[in-house]
């Protein structure tokens, strides 16, 4: 994996918008460089799920839980520190999902951040592939934002809150996880670099981000340079999320 020289800024929320530019770090070939580069996704130090990239990822949640006829209005990821309560999740999850489609579990796991168990997906009684169903431990992440309400990352969005012990590499932790798993509709962003600071009764990580939208015939590609700013409040220990972009850069014709 390449090494991304690591980039600096000044919080947002805490300490006005002052920052170093990005092109002072990395030229825009550079930056394109990295966003073509299919084996790249992260710096060495950002952190890394446990599980095997074959095996896909599932958070049970409102929608998943509810009959198809029945569901929720919102999509919102669930979270207890009872493992009989996530076992229950899992179960209606798997009785409310496609009547093609059976679920063997063949494993369960529990860490501090989550209850997993391990399903072989048989559709039509063929092997396909494992999911990990996971549920939140309410004890590290209780999630609040509904995935189906509008993403309007310009303003302040509320996602959820870190119960866990309140210390800055925990806390970076916890944000660079929820990014992983895709919690900020962030939709597999590659990540440049990942910053932590402080004050007072907050914390906050800067992820700056790459994005990139692919052109049609004729049209050229489209990379977006973001700045993403996760607020952590100690004294209510809610995450908040703010997004601004930060420049666009052209990449090839198509």
């Amino acid at each position: 994996m390449k090494k991304v020289a690591v980039l600096l800024s000044l919080p947002f929320f805490l300490l006005g918008c002052e920052k170093m530019e990005l092109e002072e770090k990395l030229s825009d070939s550079e930056l394109l460089e990295l966003a073509y580069d299919s084996n790249f996704f992260y710096p060495d130090d950002f952190y890394k799920d446990p599980a095997s990239p074959e095996k896909s990822i599932y958070y049970v949640n409102t929608v998943s839980i509810s009959p198809i006829n029945q569901r929720d209005s919102r999509w919102i990821e669930l979270s207890t520190n009872d493992k009989n309560e996530a076992l229950k999740w899992l179960n209606l999850t798997i009785i409310n999902s496609s009547d093609r489609v059976n679920h063997l579990l063949i494993e369960e796991n529990e860490t501090e951040k989550y209850f997993e168990f391990e399903c072989n997906q048989i559709t039509d009684g063929t092997f396909e592939h494992t999911i990990l169903f996971r549920v939140h431990k309410t004890s590290y992440y209780h999630s609040i934002f509904d995935r189906w309400q509008p993403w309007n990352h310009i303003n302040e969005t509320k996602y959820g809150n870190y119960n866990a012990e309140i210390e800055k590499n925990k806390i970076k932790e916890c944000i660079e996880y929820l990014w992983v798993q895709n919690t900020f509709a962030n939709l597999g962003q590659k990540v440049l670099s990942s910053t932590i600071k402080g004050k007072n009764d907050y914390l906050e990580v800067h992820i700056v981000s790459l994005s990139m939208t692919y052109g049609d015939w004729d049209m050229r590609d489209v990379l977006k340079v973001y700045d993403n700013y996760i607020l952590f409040n100690k004294n209510s220990r809610l995450i908040s999320f703010r997004q601004s972009l930060r420049k666009e850069i052209f990449g090839k014709q198509r």
